[in-house]
């Protein structure tokens, strides 16, 4: 009995978690590239679930603020990553938007 009430536990749990994204960018220091860089990496969170996609862009790891997740003032191409960031985040919330709004459709469905 107790394992079936704590089945039953687990399902509304996810249920109630639904559609809550969470979509960050991060300097990913824990891998070096060849050129002495890290890797800019978007982060997408739902569920507890967590996915990571490169966004083919890198940064010295002394010229990125950890706290804010972005580039420092003094970093060179700060402008060029911030619009890089910036466009991947709107990319990827559009999906997350269209995922959310999409019907099923076919034989199958109601009309």
């Amino acid at each position: 009995m107790a394992c079936d009430g704590f089945r039953v536990n687990q399902d509304v749990n996810r249920k109630e978690m639904g559609t809550a994204v969470s979509i960050s960018v991060v300097c990913y220091r824990y891998k070096r590239l060849a050129n002495g860089e890290s890797p800019l990496m978007l982060r997408v969170s739902k569920d507890g679930k967590r996915s990571m996609r490169s966004l083919g862009v890198s940064v010295d790891a002394k010229q990125w603020d950890f706290r804010k997740n972005e580039p420092k003032l003094r970093c060179p191409n700060r402008e060029y990553i911030l619009d890089i960031i910036l466009k991947a985040k709107q990319k990827t919330s559009k999906l997350h938007e269209s995922l959310l709004t999409w019907k099923p459709f076919g034989i199958f469905t109601e009309q």
